[in-house]
Protein backbone atom coordinates (compact mmCIF):
# COMPACT_ATOMS: atom_id res chain seq x y z
CA UNK A 1 0.00 0.00 0.00
CA UNK A 2 2.55 2.62 0.84
CA UNK A 3 4.50 1.65 -2.62
CA UNK A 4 1.08 2.11 -4.15
CA UNK A 5 0.75 5.60 -2.66
CA UNK A 6 4.58 6.26 -3.00
CA UNK A 7 3.86 5.79 -6.84
CA UNK A 8 1.05 7.64 -7.14
CA UNK A 9 2.25 10.94 -6.04
CA UNK A 10 5.20 10.72 -8.20
CA UNK A 11 2.91 10.45 -10.79
CA UNK A 12 1.08 13.34 -9.62
CA UNK A 13 4.48 15.07 -9.30
CA UNK A 14 5.72 14.22 -12.76
CA UNK A 15 2.32 15.23 -14.77
CA UNK A 16 2.36 18.75 -16.45
CA UNK A 17 0.19 21.55 -14.56
CA UNK A 18 -3.52 22.19 -16.15
CA UNK A 19 -4.17 26.58 -15.98
CA UNK A 20 -7.62 26.82 -14.42
CA UNK A 21 -8.97 30.33 -16.63
CA UNK A 22 -9.61 32.82 -13.68
CA UNK A 23 -13.33 33.76 -15.05
CA UNK A 24 -14.54 30.16 -15.55
CA UNK A 25 -16.63 30.39 -12.62
CA UNK A 26 -17.77 33.82 -13.71
CA UNK A 27 -17.98 32.81 -17.20
CA UNK A 28 -20.69 29.93 -16.29
CA UNK A 29 -22.91 31.98 -13.93
CA UNK A 30 -23.28 34.59 -17.03
CA UNK A 31 -24.32 31.69 -18.87
CA UNK A 32 -26.42 29.71 -16.51
CA UNK A 33 -28.93 33.35 -16.24
CA UNK A 34 -28.79 33.93 -20.15
CA UNK A 35 -30.10 30.64 -20.33
CA UNK A 36 -32.65 31.03 -17.85
CA UNK A 37 -33.21 33.87 -19.42
CA UNK A 38 -34.14 33.00 -22.86
CA UNK A 39 -36.16 30.38 -21.41
CA UNK A 40 -38.83 32.73 -19.24
CA UNK A 41 -38.98 34.92 -22.73
CA UNK A 42 -39.88 31.91 -24.29
CA UNK A 43 -42.16 31.10 -22.69
CA UNK A 44 -43.91 34.83 -22.46
CA UNK A 45 -43.76 34.91 -25.75
CA UNK A 46 -45.17 31.59 -26.50
CA UNK A 47 -47.89 32.30 -23.38
CA UNK A 48 -48.72 35.86 -25.17
CA UNK A 49 -49.18 34.30 -28.87
CA UNK A 50 -51.63 31.91 -27.31
CA UNK A 51 -53.66 34.18 -25.71
CA UNK A 52 -53.74 36.54 -28.48
CA UNK A 53 -55.27 33.23 -30.73
CA UNK A 54 -57.44 32.53 -28.02
CA UNK A 55 -59.00 36.23 -28.13
CA UNK A 56 -58.88 36.87 -31.28
CA UNK A 57 -60.30 33.43 -33.17
CA UNK A 58 -63.65 33.50 -34.94
CA UNK A 59 -66.25 33.13 -32.54
CA UNK A 60 -69.93 31.04 -33.68
CA UNK A 61 -72.43 33.85 -34.79
CA UNK A 62 -75.65 33.15 -32.64
CA UNK A 63 -78.83 31.67 -34.71
CA UNK A 64 -81.02 34.28 -36.21
CA UNK A 65 -84.17 34.73 -34.29
CA UNK A 66 -87.85 36.52 -35.03
CA UNK A 67 -87.91 34.30 -38.28
CA UNK A 68 -87.69 37.76 -40.45
CA UNK A 69 -90.05 39.45 -38.54
CA UNK A 70 -89.40 43.04 -38.50
CA UNK A 71 -90.03 45.04 -35.02
CA UNK A 72 -88.32 47.02 -32.36
CA UNK A 73 -86.52 45.09 -29.71
CA UNK A 74 -88.05 44.47 -26.80
CA UNK A 75 -85.05 45.38 -24.75
CA UNK A 76 -81.69 47.49 -25.22
CA UNK A 77 -79.01 45.57 -24.25
CA UNK A 78 -75.74 46.52 -23.09
CA UNK A 79 -72.73 45.38 -25.38
CA UNK A 80 -69.56 44.42 -25.02
CA UNK A 81 -66.15 46.04 -25.90
CA UNK A 82 -65.80 43.83 -28.98
CA UNK A 83 -68.70 43.88 -30.60
CA UNK A 84 -68.83 43.33 -33.91
CA UNK A 85 -68.02 46.77 -36.44
CA UNK A 86 -71.25 47.00 -38.86
CA UNK A 87 -68.91 48.17 -42.01
CA UNK A 88 -67.05 45.03 -41.76
CA UNK A 89 -70.06 42.91 -40.70
CA UNK A 90 -73.48 44.48 -41.56
CA UNK A 91 -76.50 43.33 -40.08
CA UNK A 92 -78.31 46.61 -41.45
CA UNK A 93 -81.36 48.20 -42.07
CA UNK A 94 -81.55 48.77 -38.17
CA UNK A 95 -84.44 49.04 -36.08
CA UNK A 96 -83.00 51.10 -33.62
CA UNK A 97 -79.66 53.07 -33.47
CA UNK A 98 -78.28 54.31 -29.65
CA UNK A 99 -75.36 55.99 -28.23
CA UNK A 100 -73.64 55.94 -24.83
CA UNK A 101 -71.60 58.99 -26.14
CA UNK A 102 -67.91 58.79 -25.53
CA UNK A 103 -68.73 55.73 -22.92
CA UNK A 104 -69.87 53.97 -26.37
CA UNK A 105 -67.84 50.43 -27.27
CA UNK A 106 -65.28 51.54 -29.58
CA UNK A 107 -65.36 55.10 -29.09
CA UNK A 108 -61.65 57.38 -29.12
CA UNK A 109 -60.34 59.64 -26.57
CA UNK A 110 -61.22 63.05 -27.52
CA UNK A 111 -57.36 64.11 -27.85
CA UNK A 112 -55.06 61.08 -27.90
CA UNK A 113 -55.34 58.42 -30.73
CA UNK A 114 -54.02 55.39 -28.57
CA UNK A 115 -56.47 52.57 -31.10
CA UNK A 116 -53.99 52.44 -34.00
CA UNK A 117 -55.99 49.84 -35.19
CA UNK A 118 -59.40 52.14 -35.85
CA UNK A 119 -59.49 53.69 -38.75
CA UNK A 120 -60.00 57.75 -38.73
CA UNK A 121 -61.24 59.44 -34.68
CA UNK A 122 -64.48 59.01 -33.70
CA UNK A 123 -65.05 60.31 -30.12
CA UNK A 124 -68.47 59.30 -29.60
CA UNK A 125 -69.50 55.64 -31.78
CA UNK A 126 -73.21 54.60 -31.95
CA UNK A 127 -74.64 50.85 -31.85
CA UNK A 128 -77.30 49.19 -34.11
CA UNK A 129 -79.91 46.44 -33.80
CA UNK A 130 -80.93 44.74 -36.49
CA UNK A 131 -84.95 45.35 -37.84
CA UNK A 132 -85.57 41.26 -37.65
CA UNK A 133 -83.13 39.84 -34.80
CA UNK A 134 -80.93 41.13 -31.95
CA UNK A 135 -78.05 41.64 -33.64
CA UNK A 136 -75.99 44.45 -32.53
CA UNK A 137 -73.21 46.41 -34.27
CA UNK A 138 -70.93 49.01 -34.03
CA UNK A 139 -70.95 51.98 -36.44
CA UNK A 140 -68.17 54.98 -36.15
CA UNK A 141 -68.48 57.91 -38.59
CA UNK A 142 -67.13 60.97 -38.22
CA UNK A 143 -66.47 62.80 -34.39
CA UNK A 144 -69.77 61.72 -33.34
CA UNK A 145 -71.51 59.32 -35.10
CA UNK A 146 -74.94 60.21 -33.48
CA UNK A 147 -78.37 58.76 -34.24
CA UNK A 148 -80.25 60.54 -37.33
CA UNK A 149 -81.97 57.08 -38.61
CA UNK A 150 -83.68 57.60 -41.53
CA UNK A 151 -87.07 56.57 -41.29
CA UNK A 152 -86.53 52.89 -42.69
CA UNK A 153 -83.57 52.17 -41.13
CA UNK A 154 -81.32 51.65 -44.00
CA UNK A 155 -79.58 55.03 -43.64
CA UNK A 156 -78.12 56.89 -40.74
CA UNK A 157 -77.30 60.63 -41.83
CA UNK A 158 -74.21 61.62 -39.90
CA UNK A 159 -72.11 65.23 -39.94
CA UNK A 160 -72.44 65.41 -43.87
CA UNK A 161 -72.13 61.35 -44.58
CA UNK A 162 -75.08 59.20 -45.73
CA UNK A 163 -73.99 55.77 -44.59
CA UNK A 164 -76.08 52.14 -45.72
CA UNK A 165 -76.56 50.46 -43.08
CA UNK A 166 -76.80 47.33 -45.15
CA UNK A 167 -73.97 47.38 -46.80
CA UNK A 168 -71.50 49.63 -44.84
CA UNK A 169 -70.97 51.84 -47.98
CA UNK A 170 -71.16 55.53 -47.71
CA UNK A 171 -73.95 56.47 -50.51
CA UNK A 172 -73.55 60.60 -50.57
CA UNK A 173 -71.56 63.62 -48.62
CA UNK A 174 -73.48 66.93 -47.96
CA UNK A 175 -71.36 69.64 -50.16
CA UNK A 176 -71.75 73.63 -49.34
CA UNK A 177 -73.10 75.75 -51.97
CA UNK A 178 -71.97 79.20 -52.96
CA UNK A 179 -72.55 82.26 -50.76
CA UNK A 180 -74.95 83.94 -53.61
CA UNK A 181 -76.46 80.65 -54.60
CA UNK A 182 -80.55 80.88 -53.63
CA UNK A 183 -81.82 78.26 -55.80
CA UNK A 184 -80.90 75.43 -57.95
CA UNK A 185 -82.91 74.87 -61.12
CA UNK A 186 -80.69 72.19 -62.58
CA UNK A 187 -80.89 69.95 -59.19
CA UNK A 188 -77.12 70.30 -59.18
CA UNK A 189 -74.95 71.07 -56.09
CA UNK A 190 -72.25 73.68 -57.55
CA UNK A 191 -68.64 73.05 -56.36
CA UNK A 192 -68.03 74.84 -53.82
CA UNK A 193 -66.16 74.53 -50.49
CA UNK A 194 -66.51 77.40 -47.58
CA UNK A 195 -65.18 75.63 -44.73
CA UNK A 196 -68.76 74.92 -43.32
CA UNK A 197 -69.28 71.26 -42.20
CA UNK A 198 -73.10 70.17 -43.19
CA UNK A 199 -74.43 67.80 -40.63
CA UNK A 200 -78.26 67.71 -41.77
CA UNK A 201 -80.68 65.84 -40.47
CA UNK A 202 -83.96 63.74 -42.29
CA UNK A 203 -87.76 65.11 -42.83
CA UNK A 204 -90.11 62.97 -41.28
CA UNK A 205 -90.73 60.63 -44.40
CA UNK A 206 -87.23 60.21 -45.43
CA UNK A 207 -87.91 62.01 -48.59
CA UNK A 208 -86.01 64.70 -47.87
CA UNK A 209 -82.59 65.70 -46.19
CA UNK A 210 -82.28 69.50 -44.24
CA UNK A 211 -78.91 70.98 -43.65
CA UNK A 212 -77.84 74.46 -42.47
CA UNK A 213 -74.99 76.32 -44.21
CA UNK A 214 -74.68 79.97 -42.17
CA UNK A 215 -77.75 81.47 -42.66
CA UNK A 216 -79.10 79.13 -45.49
CA UNK A 217 -81.43 76.32 -45.69
CA UNK A 218 -80.32 73.71 -48.45
CA UNK A 219 -82.65 71.03 -48.99
CA UNK A 220 -81.85 67.56 -50.57
CA UNK A 221 -84.12 65.16 -52.44
CA UNK A 222 -83.35 61.84 -50.96
CA UNK A 223 -81.78 59.61 -52.79
CA UNK A 224 -81.15 61.19 -55.91
CA UNK A 225 -78.95 63.63 -53.84
CA UNK A 226 -79.67 67.07 -55.89
CA UNK A 227 -80.05 70.26 -54.15
CA UNK A 228 -83.52 70.72 -54.84
CA UNK A 229 -83.75 74.53 -53.10
CA UNK A 230 -81.31 76.49 -50.90
CA UNK A 231 -83.41 79.51 -48.75
CA UNK A 232 -82.04 82.38 -47.25
CA UNK A 233 -82.87 82.90 -43.58
CA UNK A 234 -81.57 86.86 -42.57
CA UNK A 235 -80.72 87.53 -38.86
CA UNK A 236 -80.87 83.65 -37.87
CA UNK A 237 -78.37 80.83 -38.10
CA UNK A 238 -80.51 77.61 -36.74
CA UNK A 239 -79.30 74.55 -36.21
CA UNK A 240 -80.71 71.51 -38.50
CA UNK A 241 -83.23 70.24 -35.71
CA UNK A 242 -84.65 73.66 -35.54
CA UNK A 243 -85.49 73.66 -39.48
CA UNK A 244 -89.01 72.77 -40.26
CA UNK A 245 -90.30 71.71 -43.75
CA UNK A 246 -93.89 71.28 -44.65
CA UNK A 247 -94.66 67.77 -45.98
CA UNK A 248 -95.41 69.66 -49.37
CA UNK A 249 -91.61 71.02 -49.14
CA UNK A 250 -93.67 74.45 -49.51
CA UNK A 251 -92.94 75.96 -46.35
CA UNK A 252 -90.28 76.53 -43.48
CA UNK A 253 -90.69 77.43 -40.63
CA UNK A 254 -87.00 78.20 -38.56
CA UNK A 255 -86.52 78.82 -35.20
CA UNK A 256 -82.99 80.42 -34.10
CA UNK A 257 -81.66 83.77 -32.74
CA UNK A 258 -84.89 84.19 -30.18
CA UNK A 259 -86.56 84.37 -33.81
CA UNK A 260 -89.47 81.81 -34.85
CA UNK A 261 -90.01 82.32 -38.60
CA UNK A 262 -91.98 81.04 -41.44
CA UNK A 263 -90.52 81.18 -45.11
CA UNK A 264 -92.56 80.41 -48.64
CA UNK A 265 -90.79 78.23 -50.90
CA UNK A 266 -89.78 81.18 -52.39
CA UNK A 267 -87.91 82.26 -49.40
CA UNK A 268 -90.01 84.73 -48.51
CA UNK A 269 -90.46 85.83 -45.36
CA UNK A 270 -94.20 84.98 -44.42
CA UNK A 271 -94.33 85.33 -40.55
CA UNK A 272 -92.51 86.38 -37.45
CA UNK A 273 -92.41 86.19 -33.82
CA UNK A 274 -89.80 86.78 -31.18
CA UNK A 275 -89.53 83.67 -29.18
CA UNK A 276 -86.71 82.37 -26.62
CA UNK A 277 -85.81 78.70 -26.79
CA UNK A 278 -86.70 78.76 -23.15
CA UNK A 279 -89.55 78.88 -23.17
CA UNK A 280 -90.65 77.06 -26.23
CA UNK A 281 -88.87 75.00 -29.10
CA UNK A 282 -90.19 73.05 -32.37
CA UNK A 283 -91.38 69.73 -31.73
CA UNK A 284 -88.75 68.40 -33.91
CA UNK A 285 -88.55 66.20 -37.33
CA UNK A 286 -92.77 65.42 -37.11
CA UNK A 287 -93.16 68.92 -35.69
CA UNK A 288 -95.71 69.83 -38.96
CA UNK A 289 -99.10 67.88 -39.67
CA UNK A 290 -100.62 66.70 -42.80
CA UNK A 291 -103.65 69.76 -41.73
CA UNK A 292 -100.93 72.51 -41.56
CA UNK A 293 -100.65 72.55 -37.91
CA UNK A 294 -96.91 72.90 -36.69
CA UNK A 295 -96.60 71.40 -33.05
CA UNK A 296 -94.08 72.97 -30.64
CA UNK A 297 -93.19 72.34 -26.85
CA UNK A 298 -94.19 74.84 -24.40
CA UNK A 299 -92.13 74.78 -21.37
CA UNK A 300 -94.50 74.70 -18.24
CA UNK A 301 -92.19 75.57 -15.62
CA UNK A 302 -91.09 78.89 -15.28
CA UNK A 303 -88.23 78.52 -11.99
CA UNK A 304 -85.48 80.07 -14.11
CA UNK A 305 -84.83 83.04 -16.85
CA UNK A 306 -82.27 82.01 -19.81
CA UNK A 307 -82.51 78.29 -18.62
CA UNK A 308 -79.68 77.11 -20.66
CA UNK A 309 -78.41 73.70 -20.25
CA UNK A 310 -81.22 73.10 -17.67
CA UNK A 311 -83.73 69.97 -17.75
CA UNK A 312 -87.45 71.46 -17.70
CA UNK A 313 -90.92 70.57 -18.10
CA UNK A 314 -92.16 70.13 -21.64
CA UNK A 315 -96.14 69.65 -23.13
CA UNK A 316 -97.25 69.72 -26.69
CA UNK A 317 -99.16 72.11 -28.23
CA UNK A 318 -99.95 73.38 -31.91
CA UNK A 319 -99.52 76.75 -33.89
CA UNK A 320 -101.00 77.20 -37.47
CA UNK A 321 -98.06 76.99 -39.71
CA UNK A 322 -99.21 79.73 -42.31
CA UNK A 323 -99.30 82.30 -39.53
CA UNK A 324 -97.79 81.47 -36.44
CA UNK A 325 -100.77 81.86 -34.18
CA UNK A 326 -101.37 79.07 -31.57
CA UNK A 327 -104.54 76.73 -32.45
CA UNK A 328 -106.83 74.16 -30.99
CA UNK A 329 -104.45 70.70 -30.06
CA UNK A 330 -105.12 67.97 -27.78
CA UNK A 331 -104.34 67.37 -24.42
CA UNK A 332 -101.01 65.81 -24.19
CA UNK A 333 -99.12 64.59 -21.27
CA UNK A 334 -96.20 66.83 -19.58
CA UNK A 335 -92.50 65.29 -19.98
CA UNK A 336 -90.90 66.29 -16.93
CA UNK A 337 -86.99 66.54 -16.34
CA UNK A 338 -86.10 66.65 -19.72
CA UNK A 339 -83.05 68.24 -21.78
CA UNK A 340 -84.15 67.39 -25.02
CA UNK A 341 -87.62 66.25 -26.65
CA UNK A 342 -88.18 65.35 -30.69
CA UNK A 343 -91.25 64.37 -32.23
CA UNK A 344 -90.18 61.30 -34.65
CA UNK A 345 -93.85 60.75 -36.01
CA UNK A 346 -97.45 60.11 -35.63
CA UNK A 347 -100.46 57.65 -35.56
CA UNK A 348 -102.87 59.56 -35.80
CA UNK A 349 -103.28 61.85 -32.90
CA UNK A 350 -100.41 59.93 -30.77
CA UNK A 351 -97.21 61.35 -30.97
CA UNK A 352 -93.68 59.52 -30.99
CA UNK A 353 -91.07 60.93 -29.50
CA UNK A 354 -87.13 60.65 -28.46
CA UNK A 355 -86.75 62.10 -24.83
CA UNK A 356 -83.26 62.41 -23.02
CA UNK A 357 -83.81 62.86 -19.32
CA UNK A 358 -81.69 64.45 -16.78
CA UNK A 359 -80.16 63.42 -12.97
CA UNK A 360 -83.19 65.80 -12.18
CA UNK A 361 -79.87 68.73 -10.84
CA UNK A 362 -80.40 72.12 -12.14
CA UNK A 363 -76.57 72.81 -11.08
CA UNK A 364 -73.64 72.72 -12.84
CA UNK A 365 -73.43 69.05 -12.75
CA UNK A 366 -76.86 68.34 -14.41
CA UNK A 367 -76.26 65.71 -17.14
CA UNK A 368 -78.26 63.25 -19.25
CA UNK A 369 -78.64 60.00 -17.85
CA UNK A 370 -81.14 58.32 -20.21
CA UNK A 371 -82.66 58.40 -23.07
CA UNK A 372 -85.89 56.78 -24.37
CA UNK A 373 -88.72 56.55 -27.01
CA UNK A 374 -91.99 57.31 -25.51
CA UNK A 375 -95.83 57.74 -26.87
CA UNK A 376 -97.43 61.02 -25.91
CA UNK A 377 -101.37 59.84 -25.73
CA UNK A 378 -103.94 62.67 -25.78
CA UNK A 379 -105.57 62.25 -22.30
CA UNK A 380 -103.09 60.21 -20.80
CA UNK A 381 -101.48 61.20 -17.54
CA UNK A 382 -98.24 60.48 -18.54
CA UNK A 383 -95.99 59.45 -21.14
CA UNK A 384 -95.99 55.81 -21.94
CA UNK A 385 -92.25 54.68 -22.32
CA UNK A 386 -92.52 52.09 -25.77
CA UNK A 387 -88.50 51.62 -25.48
CA UNK A 388 -85.42 52.85 -23.19
CA UNK A 389 -81.63 52.39 -23.98
CA UNK A 390 -79.51 51.43 -21.52
CA UNK A 391 -78.66 53.24 -18.67
CA UNK A 392 -76.41 56.31 -19.91
CA UNK A 393 -77.73 56.25 -23.23
CA UNK A 394 -77.46 60.33 -24.61
CA UNK A 395 -78.57 59.79 -28.57
CA UNK A 396 -81.57 57.53 -29.53
CA UNK A 397 -83.35 56.83 -32.90
CA UNK A 398 -85.36 54.12 -34.17
CA UNK A 399 -86.95 53.34 -38.02
CA UNK A 400 -90.47 55.01 -37.54
CA UNK A 401 -92.18 52.80 -39.18
CA UNK A 402 -91.52 49.90 -36.61
CA UNK A 403 -92.78 52.12 -33.62
CA UNK A 404 -96.20 49.57 -33.22
CA UNK A 405 -94.11 46.56 -33.73
CA UNK A 406 -92.51 44.85 -31.02
CA UNK A 407 -90.54 41.73 -31.03
CA UNK A 408 -89.59 39.48 -28.44
CA UNK A 409 -86.27 39.56 -26.68
CA UNK A 410 -84.17 36.74 -28.48
CA UNK A 411 -80.68 35.54 -28.64
CA UNK A 412 -78.33 38.65 -28.61
CA UNK A 413 -75.97 38.78 -31.61
CA UNK A 414 -72.92 40.95 -30.95
CA UNK A 415 -70.46 39.61 -33.46
CA UNK A 416 -66.72 39.83 -32.78
CA UNK A 417 -64.32 42.77 -33.96
CA UNK A 418 -60.95 40.86 -34.25
CA UNK A 419 -59.16 43.92 -34.99
CA UNK A 420 -60.33 45.55 -31.68
CA UNK A 421 -59.49 42.45 -29.64
CA UNK A 422 -56.60 42.13 -31.19
CA UNK A 423 -55.48 45.82 -30.88
CA UNK A 424 -56.05 46.00 -27.38
CA UNK A 425 -54.35 42.66 -26.58
CA UNK A 426 -51.14 43.73 -28.15
CA UNK A 427 -51.48 47.18 -26.71
CA UNK A 428 -51.66 45.67 -23.00
CA UNK A 429 -49.32 43.19 -23.70
CA UNK A 430 -46.81 45.42 -24.86
CA UNK A 431 -46.73 47.50 -21.80
CA UNK A 432 -45.67 44.42 -18.91
CA UNK A 433 -43.31 43.54 -21.86
CA UNK A 434 -41.20 46.33 -22.24
CA UNK A 435 -41.18 46.90 -18.73
CA UNK A 436 -40.32 43.01 -18.36
CA UNK A 437 -37.67 43.45 -20.83
CA UNK A 438 -36.18 46.67 -18.99
CA UNK A 439 -36.00 45.01 -15.67
CA UNK A 440 -34.39 42.25 -17.12
CA UNK A 441 -31.49 44.07 -18.63
CA UNK A 442 -31.16 46.25 -15.43
CA UNK A 443 -30.48 43.14 -13.35
CA UNK A 444 -28.18 41.64 -15.94
CA UNK A 445 -26.40 44.91 -15.91
CA UNK A 446 -26.39 45.07 -11.94
CA UNK A 447 -24.87 41.77 -11.38
CA UNK A 448 -22.07 42.09 -14.32
CA UNK A 449 -20.95 45.61 -12.61
CA UNK A 450 -20.58 43.46 -9.07
CA UNK A 451 -18.93 40.66 -10.50
CA UNK A 452 -16.52 43.32 -12.17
Amino acid sequence: MTDLRGLMRELAEEAPAVPVPPDLYVNARRNRRRRRTAAVAAVLAIAALVVTGLIARPHPQAERFGGGEDGLPERLLSVPASTGANGADPVGPAAVIFSLGEDNPQSDHEDFGFAWWRGGHTVESSTIVARDRDAYRIVRAGYSTGAELSPDGRYLLSEGRVLDLATGDDRLKLRTVPPEQSWAPDGETPPYDGGVQLYGRWTEDGRRIVAVQDDRVVLVSWPSGQVERVLRTPQQRPVDQHVMVSPDARTVVVQSNNLLRGYDVGGTLSWSQEVSTDALVVAGRAAWRPDGRLFVFDRTDTVCDLCGWKPGTWRLSARDGATGERVAAPDYPAIRDAMYVNVLTWRGDVAYAVVSYTNHRTDDLVDVTGTALVRLRPGAAVPEVVLAGPEGTRYLGVATDLVERIRPLGEPDFGHNSAETLGLAVTWGTCPAIVLSVVVVALILRRRRRVR
